[in-house]
């Protein structure tokens, strides 16, 4: 009688944390109220190159998108630099009637990019109906600065901006905002009498409006702080890293050594992992830019050898 008890202690343990389990599972699942998801891409550019393309992706779950305004900024301008160019062919906001870059404050190093589907009074293009599609919305694009072998820190972080949240916006097809929400508060403004009616002295015939006491009247009304609600909302920054020619790995510290080298000799022979740079990896600077035995040669001469400096073009 005792092992039937255990047993049945046993089994009534068992469903007791199934069905536990079953419900925080069905909790989390209605938990997820998000309704916009934006990434940032991760991007490798050689050392001095142009025009590299930034991917950022939108999924929207629930809301029809009809016009965005995003503000981009990188933590190290130094090894990077944002360029105007903005590129929707083949993404989400390909048709858009409009998609434009513009730089904000001093050098390059913030941007905001603008996207409506529609002109103002309506025409071409299509709001972006709810989706999760690997296609960007639409490719910015950055200069990587030109690094030596001397640089320390050679990745940049590019964030998407939150606050304030005039920086972010995003409306669906009525031009309410998406993913927002908003604190009430009571607002008040104080007006003095420059002139009364001398007839009729309770009456005003000029007011100015003063930050605070002494005042005649007070207008009190009700106003709301928007604020970007992180439970609908979700943004994941990107990277962008800068090769120099032989960082064969595109490791962010900028060393070449023995990992690059491991990682030539896997590419070429086993079938290992595509370079993140191919160009950083044509270490011979050959002129069909294949990576070979030749490649792999010279990088193990300038590692333990010193034979002098490496030259990818």
């Amino acid at each position: 009688m005792t092992k039937f008890r255990k047993v049945l202690r046993t089994i009534l343990l068992v469903m007791v944390c199934s069905l536990m389990l079953t419900a925080f599972g069905i909790q989390a699942e209605t938990n997820d109220d998000v309704r916009l998801k934006l990434r940032v891409g991760y991007v490798f550019a050689y050392s001095g190159e142009q025009m590299v393309p930034i991917h950022v992706n939108l999924a929207n779950y629930d809301d029809t998108v009809n016009v965005f305004s995003f503000f981009f900024r990188a933590d190290h301008p130094d090894l990077c630099s944002w360029q105007i160019e903005i590129d929707t062919v083949g993404t989400l906001s390909s048709g858009w009637y409009s998609v434009q870059a513009i730089f904000v404050g001093m050098g390059a190093n913030m941007l905001r990019v603008v996207g409506e589907s529609q002109a103002p009074f309506g025409g071409p293009g299509e709001p972006l109906a709810p989706q999760e599609s690997p296609l960007p919305l639409f490719l910015a694009h950055m200069a990587a600065a030109t690094i030596s072998d001397t640089t320390s820190n050679c990745q940049t972080q590019i964030h998407l901006l939150q606050q304030p949240t005039d920086l972010f916006v995003v409306l669906d097809n009525y031009g309410s905002p998406i993913g927002m929400t908003y604190t009430p508060y009571l607002d008040s403004n104080y007006y003095l009498c420059d002139a009364w009616d001398e007839i009729d002295p309770e009456q005003c015939l000029s007011w100015s409006q003063v930050s605070g006491p002494p005042y005649d009247s007070i207008a009190i009304y009700i106003d709301s702080i928007p604020n970007m609600d992180t439970n609908l909302v979700t943004i994941e920054p990107g990277t962008f890293t800068v090769v120099r020619c032989g960082n064969f790995d595109g490791s962010s510290d900028n060393k070449i050594n023995l990992a690059d080298i491991t990682a030539m000799i896997s590419y070429v022979y086993l079938n290992g992992d595509e370079p993140p740079v191919l160009i950083a990896a044509n270490v011979d600077a050959s002129a069909n830019g294949a990576v070979n035995l030749a490649d792999i040669t010279k990088l193990i001469g300038h590692v333990y050898m010193g034979t002098g400096p490496l030259s990818c073009e």
